[in-house]
Formats: C-alpha cells, structure tokens, sequence
C-alpha cells in the first residue's frame, strides 16, 4: 500500500491485549509502528476504545499513507 498514490489509506493495529469485553474509557494513545506501551507499561485496547480510535481517524484523517498503533490511556 505504501508504494499506491491512488489510495488513501491508514492501518490502525490493536495493542497485544486486544480485550472484547474491555471498559470504554475514550482515552487511547497513537502509536507508530513499533510497540508502543501507555504510561503503566502495558499494550492493552478494548475494543469500544479501538473503534473510538478508528472512527476519529477516519474523520480527521490525521495519518493517511501511515500504519499506526493504538493503546489504553
């Protein structure tokens, strides 16, 4: 996808502990492509919080052509 200039794109990649029945808090952190921990050293998302996340991507647009991560506040 990097190499297209007729997509816009942005690959949003869960924390490890990607948790269906998590708590929805409406705080997460973007990370780059590495693994990125939030300040108590964890890679945890629920995912009422990853799809908070998508959906604030998808309209800001902030990081087209980019593959980013995303972890609990």
């Amino acid at each position: 996808m990097r190499e297209r200039k007729d997509v816009k794109w942005t690959y949003i990649s869960p924390a490890c502990d990607f948790q269906a029945e998590g708590e929805r808090t409406g705080k997460y952190i973007l990370g780059s492509e590495e693994l990125t921990l939030n300040p108590a050293g964890e890679s945890v998302i629920s995912y009422a919080d990853y799809a908070i996340a998508m959906i604030d991507e998808a309209t800001k647009g902030s990081h087209i052509g980019e593959r980013i991560s995303v972890v609990k506040a």
